[in-house]
């Protein structure tokens, strides 16, 4: 090879590496671990039929690092058939006053919740958040559908964190059990003991 073709390669090169580390730089994320979930059990919404939505609370999280940070948001991993991700919020919340594991679109309107994810919340070393981050799933598909594996979306240092946390989903569980979990208890429906 002569020197000129060389050159041209090696420049080459250097520009494709600039663009995938520019690519890098604003497409992903670094996995992070500066968060502390709490719970982490099954949340349900036992009578949902293909088109139904419903918003599903991940647990709350924790700094458990040495410096501030802000959440930016949650996200689900690997979606199952039959289910899709339509709608992320942050829905504030008083420290006395727990957030609903789960919620249908009409709880959300009747119950004031208020999104807050437009805004970062910054949370200093040992707080933990005072929103819920919620994600909002609506059946495609048959029912059951599971959905397990959260994000947790942060900033911290200017850099943007993923971290995995605990999470379970359940649409259209049938269990009678869950009838007697509000708002989910359906009218008229027997309840367990009556």
């Amino acid at each position: 090879m002569n020197r000129s073709r060389l050159k041209v390669l090696g420049a080459g090169l250097a520009l494709a590496a600039l663009a995938a580390e520019g690519w890098l730089a604003a497409g992903s994320a670094a996995m992070g671990s500066a968060l502390a979930a709490g719970g982490g059990g099954e949340t349900g919404f036992p009578y949902a039929r293909r088109g139904d939505s419903a918003w599903f609370a991940l647990p709350p999280v924790t700094n458990r690092s040495d410096r501030d940070l802000e959440l930016l948001g949650p996200e689900v991993i690997g979606l199952p058939d039959g289910v899709e991700l339509t709608g992320t919020a942050a829905f504030g919340r008083a420290a006395t006053e727990p957030m609903p594991l789960a919620l249908r679109d009409d709880s959300v309107r009747e119950g004031g919740f208020v999104d807050r994810s437009g805004t970062p919340e910054r949370l200093a070393p040992g707080q933990e958040g005072r929103r819920s981050l919620m994600v909002r799933l609506t059946l495609t598909g048959d029912a059951p559908v599971r959905v397990e594996g959260c994000r947790v979306v942060y900033r911290q240092d200017g850099v943007t964190f993923r971290q995995d946390t605990p999470c379970a989903f359940v649409m259209g569980a049938d269990d009678p059990e869950w009838r007697t979990f509000p708002p989910y208890a359906t009218p008229g429906a027997p309840t367990p003991g009556h």
